[in-house]
């Protein structure tokens, strides 16, 4: 089964789509990409969250929330008018995961040009993938991933504060890294 996973990230990295019904796996499969995309994520997090179990389990949360958002939000916004929702969490796992190369960047600084062609490469055939699998146009793809980001910033920053909560992330930390970041936006916005 993580050979067809494999060889449906490849098809959708080659924008070789199949039918919405074709991307299905087993849950170890499932569990085991969003953990692996969850770690990585922790890793990108770590300069803002900081370290330890509960940013871990932050991530893996927060990415398995990511999916679930995106498969209900475009399953929704991409149904067809008198026609059954198509399934798309398939397709967003497999398209999420092409993803998981670009934690390279992370340890190897200078492969920052082509982490960035390859995030661009990735967004772009996710997005030509949902136009094929539902055959709506580009701009209803668009207000889906509109509508995605709005509602991933509100479940993503309700993650955050019931973490933070139960003193898992630590706000200081957070505050700590942030800061420097809002005080140069802040000056720049003075300057102007």
């Amino acid at each position: 089964m993580l050979y067809k996973f494999l060889n449906d990230m490849l098809g959708i990295l080659r924008l070789r789509y199949q039918a919405a019904s074709e991307y299905r796996y087993t849950l170890p499969v499932i569990l085991a990409v969003i953990l692996l995309m969850g770690f990585i994520e922790a890793s990108k997090m770590s300069y803002i969250l900081g370290s330890g179990d509960g940013v871990i389990a932050y991530a893996v949360l927060f990415t398995a929330t990511r999916c679930l958002l995106m498969c209900s939000v475009m399953r929704f916004m991409l149904q067809q008018p008198n026609q059954p929702k198509q399934n798309l969490c398939g397709f967003v796992l497999a398209s999420e995961a092409l993803s998981i190369p670009s934690l390279a960047v992370l340890y190897i600084p200078t492969l920052a040009a082509l982490g960035l062609f390859w995030q661009i490469w990735t967004f772009g055939a996710q997005y030509n993938g949902f136009m094929k699998l539902s055959g709506h146009s580009s701009t209803k793809v668009l207000v889906g991933y509109i509508a995605y980001a709005i509602a991933m910033i509100l479940a993503s920053s309700v993650l955050m504060l019931m973490f933070i909560q139960v003193d898992w992330l630590d706000a200081q930390h957070i505050n700590d890294a942030i800061g420097p970041a809002l005080e140069r936006f802040e000056t720049i916005l003075k300057t102007k």
